[in-house]
């Protein structure tokens, strides 16, 4: 599935069968290569935190245990 990321299969032993899905801080699904509507207030006068949540999603019929990692890259446009 192209709209979640991919377990690190370079790692020895990596789980098979599963992908990662990332959701913006109301568990709405975020897709990759995409964009989403979700608004986080920000503060001008202290630090901002940007939450957002991810879940494991079976992608086979079978599902091996094992280290379950990966990468996301992600850009902040603010107006």
């Amino acid at each position: 599935n192209s709209n979640m990321l991919a377990i690190d299969s370079s790692v020895a032993g990596a789980a098979t069968g599963i992908a990662i899905n990332l959701m913006t801080a109301d568990k709405a699904d975020l897709p990759l290569h995409g964009t989403n509507g979700y608004t986080y207030m920000l503060s001008s006068t202290a630090d901002n935190t940007l939450d957002f949540y991810a879940q494991y999603i079976s992608t086979a019929a079978t599902v091996v245990a094992g280290p379950a990692n990966s990468v996301a890259n992600f850009s902040v446009v603010y107006n």
